[in-house]
């Protein structure tokens, strides 16, 4: 999704001469027509991440765009003192770009995976958070980007497929997106996990007595104010997956959130493997999501073992 953002960036750019971007270093391949277009729009700010934000709320401050760029690990926690002290409690119009969360990286070990990123950004004050599962999701939130008051957290995935059809324009930007409408289950789903879920779905149709209802849930913070949740009481089950540790992530969102909506549902949440106290093991994403998925099926055929009781 980097070229998806780099395209969508450049709009922004074409409409707005005040939009910059800013990266630690990174994004070789993908910046260079944005760097060769707007050359006074675009600072490699070096390994300096920290340096990175506190330049960007300076720019703020003075009615600059500034998006910065970090792999999802330096631009969350190595940055977070500055995030919260110069962006958030100011409410500064800065996006935070944070490529490859969950297990993008995780062949380069435990300390580049982007998984506890969630628990500690919601907790800051005025920012928003988004976690886009495709394409469809990124374009739809660069589009409406421009109407957003504070510091937005943006989590940016690898995936360049896309799910399911179109956001309406008039759709909420907090609203989940239906994928696809089913019974009986009802699965939740944040970030781009969910093309992983989709093809483990693709996989499992012949031996499953039902069909799903899936939404994916591209926005985190604020986390559906104000409308109900697009599901009927035909949902007996309810299960949340997601690439990112349960405390303080999605999954804890839908009990916060949704604990009397869904409290006569079956909930069950699948979140990865390790958990903040235990480190686990190490490997690159394919081997790590496999893990979330092998619960996920197994979530599923007990479900369908359950049904035909």
């Amino acid at each position: 999704m980097r070229k998806i953002f780099v395209d969508e960036l450049i709009r922004i750019r074409e409409n707005n001469d005040k939009t910059l971007l800013l990266t630690g270093d990174l994004g070789f391949g993908f910046f260079e027509n944005f760097a060769q277009r707007f050359p006074n729009s675009f600072i490699n700010a070096g390994v300096a991440e920290q340096n990175m934000v506190s330049v960007a709320a300076g720019l703020s401050s003075q009615e600059f765009l500034p998006f910065i760029y970090s792999i999802n690990n330096f631009a969350s926690f190595r940055c977070l003192e500055q995030i919260r002290d110069d962006l958030c409690y100011h409410n500064l119009n800065t996006v935070i770009v944070s490529a490859g969360p969950g297990y993008s990286y995780g062949s380069l070990g435990y300390t580049h995976y982007g998984i506890e990123d969630i628990s500690v950004t919601r907790c800051l004050p005025n920012i928003t958070i988004f976690s886009p599962s495709d394409p469809i999701e990124l374009k739809y939130i660069m589009n409406n980007i421009h109407d957003i008051n504070g510091p937005i957290y943006l989590r940016l995935g690898r995936n360049s497929d896309s799910v399911g059809d179109d956001i309406a324009d008039n759709a909420e930007i907090n609203a989940p997106r239906l994928i696809q409408k089913g019974e009986h289950v009802a699965l939740f789903v944040s970030g781009e996990i969910l093309q992983n879920v989709m093809e483990l779905l693709s996989q499992l149709k012949d031996s499953l007595s039902f069909s799903p209802t899936i939404l994916s849930f591209h926005c985190l913070k604020p986390f559906m104010q104000n409308f109900p949740l697009p599901i009927d009481g035909n949902h007996t089950y309810v299960l949340s997956v997601e690439e990112h540790v349960y405390a303080g992530g999605f999954s804890s969102l839908i009990l916060e959130n949704f604990h009397q909506a869904i409290s006569d549902a079956k909930m069950q949440f699948i979140p990865i493997s390790a958990c903040t106290d235990k480190l686990g093991i190490v490997g690159d994403r394919n081997f790590m999501i496999s893990k979330i998925l092998k619960k996920v099926e197994n979530a599923l055929f007990d479900i369908n073992r359950q049904t035909k009781l």
